[in-house]
């Protein structure tokens, strides 16, 4: 996984795990699919990574909001 992504996971003290798929990684965030992102690395520009992080950080705004 990108070092970007790594990061937020960390940061976020949200329940989170990354399951591996046949050809992408699914990243959950408090038991909810926040996004996925191919093993071999090929996505084209970081607007990828950029549009995880803001789903993880939307994920976890909403937990918040909910406890």
């Amino acid at each position: 996984l990108p070092a970007l992504i790594k990061k937020e996971l960390d940061e976020c003290n949200v329940p989170h795990n990354i399951e591996r798929g046949k050809r992408h990684w699914k990243i959950f965030v408090g038991g909810v699919l926040c996004g996925i992102l191919p093993m071999n690395g090929k996505y084209t520009d970081r607007r990828a990574e950029l549009n995880i992080r803001a789903q993880i950080r939307k994920q976890v705004k909403k937990l918040a909001n909910n406890n």
